[in-house]
């Protein structure tokens, strides 16, 4: 409690500010991507989404304005509009896997600053796609996206989610191959 009351203070303080920079310069995407991530932070749903949209009626290719629309909707359990958000993110982007780690290997070296390119975004675009697609039943698409997110970024995290739709398919020894790399880098977890 003592620190979520600063940040919750700090949040409204933020979103007082980027909600006059949008009244003062209602054309710039950044601030709209900016109100929709503490839109986000402040449970308003609704209201991030509208940021993120408006966002993307000023710049089409605003990856970060299509992560956000395709996470946001993804956890309101609307898949459907999670995929074709998350659809339009990942192709702005090359789409082999190896042209993209080498672009990330260019920028990730630069920090936080690495967060203002949209293609960071892809890794986590193509393994929200794939719950996305499981959730609906697709588990071909499933399947084919989790493995571009391993394919560019093999985090732990992915290749569970790979293996869970790899067990979903019947491919039991991907599975298990998956399953016991992960165990044998963390046996404590």
């Amino acid at each position: 409690y003592s620190v979520g009351v600063p940040i919750a203070r700090m949040e409204e303080k933020a979103l007082a500010f980027f909600e006059k920079a949008a009244a003062y310069d209602p054309e710039a995407d950044h601030i709209w991507g900016a109100l929709a991530k503490i839109y986000e932070d402040l449970n308003q749903p609704d209201r991030a989404l509208e940021a993120d949209r408006r966002a993307l009626e000023i710049d089409r290719e605003n990856a970060p304005a299509w992560f956000g629309l395709g996470t946001l909707h993804f956890k309101t359990g609307n898949y459907d509009e999670a995929i074709k958000a998350l659809e339009s993110l990942v192709a702005l982007f090359p789409q082999d896997p190896a042209e993209v780690r080498r672009i990330l290997s260019h920028v990730m070296p630069y920090g936080r600053t690495a967060e203002n390119f949209g293609i960071v975004r892809v890794p986590r675009a193509h393994n929200t796609l794939g719950l996305a697609y499981t959730r609906k039943g697709d588990l071909a698409k499933a399947v084919a996206h989790l493995e571009a997110a391993v394919a560019i970024d093999p985090q732990p995290g992915y290749r569970a989610n790979l293996a869970n739709a790899y067990a979903d398919t019947g491919r039991f020894e991907d599975a298990t191959r998956i399953y016991e790399e992960l165990i044998s880098q963390k046996p404590d977890d």
